[in-house]
């Protein structure tokens, strides 16, 4: 049962952040092939801090991220983690893009 709430508290998110942001379908799927990819080649501790992150937009070279903790967003900016999840995620658009994190401070649930 709580899982079940949880999944209906993701989706509701999701929708919410795609009505608000306009992401497309093409986006969401860089973004979970983009996580797919951390896990397998930056490592769990990286994937830990993007796998409740959601993927908002992007534009020219930029994919901006929503994370719900300030703690993670602290974490990602460290240089060394930007510059690997960065890489992955050039290598996943195969074109140079640079992730840009902010704090999603009004999700619903």
């Amino acid at each position: 049962e709580a899982e079940r709430s949880e999944r209906e508290i993701q989706e509701q998110r999701l929708f919410w952040l795609h009505e608000r942001y306009g992401t497309a379908e093409a986006t969401l799927a860089f973004w979970e092939t983009v996580q797919k990819e951390t896990e397998q080649s930056a490592g769990a501790s990286i994937h830990a801090l993007i796998a409740d992150a959601y993927i908002l937009t992007i534009n020219g070279s930029t994919a901006k991220v929503g994370i719900q903790s300030k703690s993670k967003l602290t974490q990602l900016a460290h240089p060394g983690t930007q510059t690997q999840l960065n890489r992955v995620a050039t290598r996943v658009a195969k074109r140079d893009i640079a992730l840009e994190f902010v704090l999603l401070d009004d999700l619903p649930g």
